[in-house]
């Protein structure tokens, strides 16, 4: 696949979906006012795995064939305006959704410690008030030390509005890996050290204590950290349900399933009673 022909073909095809303009007056300045928190080599990684996860476009053969889901992508940078959308008028991705790791020593383990995480916890970014719930974390190939959260723009009722950064707290609560890559969940005692327990063990014991408050722990910019030099860890905050007043019973009820079911999919997470909204 030559990368510089595929980024032309997607670009040219966005572009005359989304600012009417013809394939050929394609460069990548006008691709630079769409990601300006992009450097050219970070999009093309970004291009380059959304092709190789088949979200935008795919090959048969040598031929490149844009998915439903790429032209649905256009459709969803354009927006609900009527008629064409400048080039200018679109907004760069949000700044923090992109992770800075630069003081992290193994970049490389930290990236692929977090990736696993994508499909159980979800990410949270204080400055739009969103909470996303079906996301990739892209890793950029030229190693800039930066990770790029993605929400999945084929799902809008995944990506929840209106989360007042006041409902979202820091709990001193950390996953880490032991030495066989086994999840655990540190929590500080009263003497200064931490407990260690199996993680969907330690996430039932942090809700019993919580009583019928449910316990529903989502990440942030910053909450990739290391505990030592090799040794990542995460980093937890926490929903609060009752600091939601701007989200009707209906999506309250939804925020909190979506967080509960992953949990309790994939860490082995009892829920607490469902009509609790502490």
């Amino acid at each position: 696949m030559n990368l510089g022909n595929t980024e032309k073909e997607i670009l040219g095809f966005l572009f005359e979906r989304i600012g009417k303009q013809p394939k050929g007056s394609f460069s990548m300045r006008h691709l630079h006012t769409r990601f300006a928190e992009l450097s050219k080599a970070q999009f093309a990684d970004v291009c380059e795995q959304l092709i190789a996860q088949e979200l935008v476009a795919n090959f048969i053969g040598d031929q490149l064939s844009f998915t439903t889901e790429g032209r649905e992508i256009a459709a969803a940078l354009a927006g609900t305006q009527a008629g064409p959308v400048a080039l200018d008028q679109t907004p760069p991705l949000n700044e923090d959704l992109i992770w800075d790791l630069s003081n992290i020593v193994d970049y490389a383990k930290a990236s692929t410690f977090v990736r696993q995480f994508r499909n159980s916890l979800c990410v949270y970014c204080g400055p739009v008030q969103q909470l996303y719930s079906n996301y990739d974390i892209l890793v950029p190939q030229d190693n800039e030390r930066k990770l790029t959260i993605l929400p999945n723009p084929r799902v809008d009722h995944d990506t929840y509005n209106f989360i007042s950064p006041d409902a979202v707290i820091p709990t001193r609560l950390f996953i880490a890996p032991d030495e066989r890559g086994e999840l655990l969940l540190m929590m500080p005692v009263n003497d200064g050290s931490w407990r260690k327990v199996p993680l969907g063990a330690g996430l039932n014991m942090v809700q019993s204590k919580l009583g019928n408050s449910p316990f529903l722990p989502v990440l942030t910019k910053g909450d990739l950290r290391e505990q030592s030099p090799s040794h990542p860890v995460l980093h937890l905050h926490r929903i609060l349900l009752h600091k939601l007043p701007h989200r009707s019973a209906m999506d309250v009820r939804s925020i909190r399933r979506v967080i509960q079911n992953n949990l309790a999919e994939h860490f082995g997470y009892v829920p607490v009673n469902n009509s609790a909204v502490a």
